[in-house]
């Protein structure tokens, strides 16, 4: 074993035989050095490299003058020196040493076997991808079935249910009352009569029956129009019904009447009522509005008022109130 200090950057070199041409490159600072076994001058690098004079193609002869003595840097890829071991951090551009590389072995693997095969995850998700279809197609089959048992003559098709149900009010109406039905929304009233008979109770938008009773002169009204099927709040509703009924709805508190929940106030001020107490209800795809006027009070009728008579038409016209089906189902009231 050989070795040589670097007299440039004292590093100790250890080589196991010297190279034939007697030179060898310091691996830290790449100085030229001799690879006798005393230290031997730095011989400087430069861009020229001549041969001595009367030598012909012998490497030993190679002048090396003119090449720098140290280098402006180490190499990247250099061998760090301390004291005397060397470390090897990695490849440089000049390494002989190949890098190995790393091939993904499964990948090819597939890659020659063709596709990758099918796991049973993925079986298991066709499968539930086919169930949720069958049970869509289930589902918009009862759909469309529904639709057409309405369209044909089901509940409330054909206008079948909106006979049947003022049919039912009518039968079981005390002795003195009539059934008035719009749009399968169905109430009983006194007997009366409202006007000559022969023109629209409001003449608005709204459907509507006024009847003012013979016994007691109050007036009872209902009146219906298409509420379509998005839901509305307490002020949307009482707006609604100022502009259907010609006037101001006074109050708007909460009511709920035989299980449909709406709102109850004072109509005011109308150009086609009297003051009226009235409640207003959505539901079902209809705006409804029922109320009644004392006529033992005249234009000042408020809720509370009146004799026996008055009493009994309005709990009579209150608990008779129901609504019906939609007229023609799925198809239009």
């Amino acid at each position: 074993m050989i070795q040589v200090r670097c007299p440039q950057c004292a590093a100790t070199l250890s080589i196991k035989q010297a190279p034939a041409s007697g030179k060898l490159k310091c691996p830290k600072c790449a100085a030229i050095i001799s690879a006798g076994s005393a230290p031997s001058t730095v011989v400087p690098r430069g861009p020229q490299v001549t041969r001595a004079a009367g030598a012909a193609g012998n490497q030993g002869d190679i002048d090396f003058r003119g090449i720098p003595t140290q280098a402006t840097s180490a190499p990247s890829g250099s061998f760090p020196v301390f004291g005397q071991q060397r470390v090897y951090d990695g490849p440089i551009s000049l390494d002989p040493i190949p890098v190995p590389t790393v091939e993904n072995t499964e990948s090819k693997t597939h890659a020659a076997a063709g596709a990758l095969p099918s796991s049973g995850k993925s079986k298991k998700s066709k499968q539930k991808k086919v169930i949720i279809g069958l049970i869509a197609g289930l589902i918009s089959l009862i759909a469309v079935g529904g639709g057409l048992f309405w369209y044909m003559g089901g509940s409330g098709g054909s206008g079948a249910a909106e006979v049947d149900l003022a049919a039912v009010a009518a039968a079981a109406a005390p002795s003195g009352y009539q059934a008035k039905s719009l749009m399968n929304c169905v109430v009983l009233m006194p007997n009366g009569s409202w006007g000559d008979g022969k023109r629209k109770a409001i003449p608005s938008a709204i459907e509507s029956a006024v009847v003012m009773s013979d016994a007691t002169t109050s007036v009872f009204v209902l009146a219906v129009m298409d509420g379509g099927s998005q839901p509305i709040d307490n002020e949307q509703m009482r707006n609604k019904a100022s502009r259907s009924l010609g006037g101001d709805i006074l109050g708007g508190q909460p009511v709920e009447r035989n299980g449909y929940k709406g709102i109850k106030g004072v109509l005011d001020q109308s150009v086609f009522l009297p003051r009226t107490n009235v409640e207003i209800f959505h539901h079902d795809g209809r705006f409804a509005i029922i109320g009644y006027a004392l006529g033992s009070e005249g234009d000042g009728a408020t809720v509370v008022g009146g004799g026996s008579e008055e009493a009994k038409e309005i709990e009579v016209f209150l608990n008779s109130f129901k609504i019906g089906p939609p007229k023609g189902g799925f198809f239009g009231n």
